[in-house]
């Protein structure tokens, strides 16, 4: 036997039994998130009779009533430093040293509101005595140095090369691996906020991480009652909900199970008096701390709401469906308790407080979520509602692109917690399903121009300013949406890009294509699609092209 033989046949052995190396390959996801990406998957590659690049990732296959797993493709991993002299943290820390106190001021006063893990004067007072430990330095450098341009008194200084401080807060978290501090806690903190993200397996890594250690030295305990100094208490208690904040919405954008269980912690959530203490606040800095707290509390909403995305052992568990129920209650509460000024639907006159565009599409990816675990978990129980649970998931997701088009240029340049670009793929992902399974041409059309109208936008963010998160998406399902615009080619319903206004927020009104749906029938097109689904009254009423006849879903079982 060749060598090559034996190559490719150990190669097959590996990923018959999961083997293969993360980076490069994919990861799996839970059956909520998966149902969509794989009922879409199976339409678009089995559409142009393209072979599924997937095929060798193991997969449940003969049972159409089995839990899809679908395996999200990984981006290429972030590169290493090279091996040699050059000291990279070093070299940034001396680019970065003439800015470092103005640098200081202007991430306290514009950045760190929106993710406030340290303690301005703790860190200040560290800084004027030299005691700064080098690896959190890095990290705070890094993070700050992608929105070097929007921090004020900086603009016109020599901007640090982004990717090479990238490379030196590599080098460092790879360095201090053996340390159990709270600056390497809060240095792996920033580096997991920072952008843009393109290293989705050293996140995972760093997330476990940094909750095995913050657990490990007592982070996830209340230390308001413990005997050590006011300050103390104050970091302690600010960076665990740093901690949480990443463990719980990294989780939530991938669709994988947390670290951190709500009993797990009594760790209250920051006050006003912890954000703003020893300040005289701003009405901005006000609004900025407690756009922070409601962010921490939606967090504790998102932490019931995790164990339902991996819910695998029974889709129609009553106890699901009951904390399904607990969730959107406790979401409906927190919504009643935001601060009267904070209009979580204000697209046309949102207001400029910093982080609240981060926050708006943190809450409509949890109400979306919401109503594709309320869609997943009803398809084996009570079929007539089918029509109305999709209308629901198309609205929840059609708010997500009502709020993308009305984006603003310096939002574009704002705060965003990086995964939650995954939250537009899942959007956009959700449309196109809903516009698969409709039973009319007007909502289905309706979901395709949705799906379409939210990448043309991404699209243009991403050519015109360079968007980090949209173009994370579209790198990353580039061939998907080239089958989905194969697709609405067919179908007329193309769409053009519009930049966001300098000035005022616009929409990008949807053109009149209801009457473009003209396709033979979807379920002739895309027999595996509905063979998988055919058990629902979604599709009791399918007939022929016109939409107008019986259909026997039989006649689409193998």
């Amino acid at each position: 036997m060749e060598a090559s033989d034996i190559t490719r046949r150990t190669r097959m052995i590996q990923q018959q039994l999961g083997l293969q190396p993360m980076e490069g390959a994919s990861h799996i996801l839970g059956p909520v998130v998966a149902r969509d990406t794989h009922s879409l998957k199976q339409y678009l590659f089995g559409l142009d009779g393209q072979p599924d690049d997937d095929l060798s990732c193991p997969s449940q296959q003969g049972n159409h009533k089995s839990q899809p797993i679908y395996h999200v493709p990984i981006p290429p991993p972030r590169p290493r430093p090279a091996k040699g002299p050059r000291n990279l943290p070093k070299e940034l820390l001396s680019q970065a040293k003439p800015y470092l106190r103005k640098l200081m001021f202007a991430f306290y006063d514009r950045l760190h509101p929106c993710y406030p893990i340290t303690d301005e004067e703790f860190v200040v007072s560290r800084m004027r005595e030299n005691y700064l430990p080098e690896g959190f330095l890095v990290g705070l450098l890094t993070y700050s140095t992608f929105y070097w341009d929007t921090l004020l008194g900086l603009q016109t200084e020599t901007k640090p090369d982004h990717f090479a401080a990238c490379q030196a807060a590599f080098s460092v978290n790879t360095e201090d691996i053996q340390k159990t501090d709270l600056w390497t806690i809060l240095s792996l903190c920033y580096n997991l906020a920072g952008r843009p993200s393109k290293c989705l397996i050293g996140n995972i890594s760093n997330v476990a991480r940094i909750v095995g250690l913050s657990q490990a030295i007592g982070l996830h305990h209340d230390c308001s009652h413990w005997n050590i100094s006011e300050i103390g208490k104050r970091i302690r208690w600010k960076a665990w909900w740093a901690v949480l904040i990443q463990d719980r919405w990294f989780h939530l954008a991938h669709g994988t199970p947390p670290h951190v269980a709500q009993e797990h912690y009594n760790v209250p959530v920051p006050t006003m008096d912890l954000l703003l203490h020893n300040k005289a606040p701003s009405t901005e800095q006000t609004r900025a701390a407690e756009v922070y707290i409601t962010l921490c509390r939606l967090t504790e909403v998102v932490g019931d709401l995790l164990p339902l995305i991996y819910h695998v052992r029974s889709r129609a568990d009553n106890i699901a469906v009951q904390q399904r129920a607990k969730v959107e209650l406790r979401l409906q509460q927190w919504v009643e308790e935001c601060p009267d000024w904070l209009n979580l639907h204000a697209l046309l006159q949102r207001p400029t407080t910093p982080g609240f565009p981060n926050l708006q599409l943190s809450y409509f990816a949890v109400r979306m979520l919401l109503c594709q675990i309320t869609w997943h978990q009803s398809r084996d129980g009570d079929a007539g509602n089918s029509l109305s649970l999709l209308l629901n998931c198309k609205e929840a997701a059609g708010e997500i692109v009502e709020f993308v088009q009305s984006l603003q240029i310096h939002e574009l340049s704002g705060f965003w917690l990086p995964y939650n670009a995954h939250h537009l793929t899942a959007a956009t992902t959700l449309l196109l399903r809903c516009g698969v399974q409709a039973t009319t041409p007007e909502i289905s059309t309706e979901c395709l121009s949705s799906a379409r109208t939210l990448v043309d936008c991404l699209q243009g963010y991403k050519t015109r300013y360079a968007w980090d998160l949209a173009e994370s998406i579209l790198a990353q399902n580039e061939d998907l949406l080239s089958r989905v615009d194969g697709i609405l080619a067919r179908r007329s319903v193309a769409r053009t890009p519009r930049p966001p206004s300098t000035t005022t927020n616009e929409y990008i009104e949807p053109v009149d294509t209801l009457n473009a749906f003209n396709d033979p029938m979807l379920a002739e097109i895309f027999p595996e699609l509905f063979a998988e689904f055919a058990d629902t009254a979604l599709y009791s009423t399918l007939g022929d092209p016109d939409l107008n006849a019986e259909f026997d879903p039989s006649i689409l079982q193998e």
